[in-house]
């Protein structure tokens, strides 16, 4: 999960998604409630599973321990699923282990699944599954996103995998996190793609389990945020301002993550210090949190004054400037 608060947009439907850090009981579907800032449930109730609840009983896995076998045909949402949803437990009388899948074959009778890495070990297939790792929740506009509010808590607790007959009723696992509601959520649109084409060869750095640089570009975007709000001021937070004008900084910063040498990683480091330095005096932000780019606010972006935002040219200040 992100280090920052994830963010939907305010007055708009969505599906919120979780990974489950454990497998939940089978036949055990996971709760979530949404409790706003100053108290009061917004939304509960059970997630809905990314695959179906039960994906299908392991018949066979090949000597390699990386394509397995179901008895069962699974439905076509898990096809297409497999790649960017693709992460699972393969679960028996032995416990789980987490895997992940990159490839689903449908035959007449039967599922073969291909993992992007052998298992670590064998697993005694006479009683063995493959679980979903992921579940959804559709948020509805009137619900959590009816207004805009920032530090919306989000809970979710299941039974774990393997559990006796009493956890079934009394969910004894918790995942706890926060969400915010805004106009524009923050983000800068960088892609695996535009790493590729700065990068060469990039195809080579992606890992077995990974469908692109995903893991890169979200711990990048968390040191960004990271010095956002450490040098902006107070009250101010990255979904006030226009991410995309930050993408050159972000891509330097998941350049120094993929480096292959520590001289690499300090060069990409410091030209996204320098592009920080002359971005971020100009970017635009979002004073009065409207959601519009009003002319007052593109022409005086850092304006900030007596600890209130304000968009008047008498006292134009640097993030520098204030203490």
């Amino acid at each position: 999960m992100p280090a920052n608060p994830q963010a939907i947009r305010q007055g708009a439907a969505c599906l919120w998604y979780w990974r489950a850090p454990s497998p939940p009981l089978v036949g055990q579907t996971p709760a979530v409630a949404f409790v706003a800032p100053g108290g009061g449930t917004l939304l509960s109730g059970s997630l809905s599973p990314m695959w179906s609840p039960l994906l299908g009983t392991i018949s066979a896995l090949a000597a390699d321990r990386q394509t397995l076998t179901l008895t069962s045909i699974l439905p076509a949402l898990s096809t297409s699923a497999a790649g960017a949803w693709g992460d699972v437990w393969v679960a028996g009388e032995d416990g789980y282990v987490p895997a992940k899948a990159v490839r689903i074959d449908r035959g007449q009778a039967s599922t073969t699944v291909l993992l992007a890495e052998p298992l670590p070990r064998d697993v005694d297939v006479s009683a063995a599954t493959l679980l979903p790792a992921w579940y959804s929740r559709q948020l509805l506009a009137a619900d959590v996103a009816a207004t805009t509010q920032r530090g919306v808590t989000w809970r979710v607790s299941w039974a774990p995998y393997g559990a006796g007959p009493d956890a079934a009723a009394v969910q004894s696992l918790q995942d706890v996190g926060v969400l915010d509601v805004v106009r524009t959520p923050f983000a800068t649109g960088l892609t695996t793609e535009d790493l590729v084409s700065l990068m060469d060869p990039g195809g080579s750095r992606v890992p077995a389990r990974a469908q692109g640089y995903e893991a890169a570009i979200g711990a990048s975007l968390d040191e960004l945020v990271a010095y956002l709000r450490g040098d902006s001021p107070a009250g101010l937070d990255e979904h006030d301002l226009n991410g995309p004008e930050l993408r050159p900084v972000h891509r330097h910063l998941a350049c120094a993550y993929l480096a292959r040498s520590p001289d690499e990683s300090v060069r990409y480091r410091a030209l996204a210090f320098a592009l920080w330095d002359r971005i971020r005096l100009r970017c635009w932000r979002d004073a009065n949190r409207d959601g519009l780019a009003t002319d007052s606010e593109r022409a005086h972006p850092l304006t900030w004054v007596g600890g209130t935002f304000s968009t008047s040219t008498a006292a134009r200040r640097s993030w520098d400037d204030v203490d």
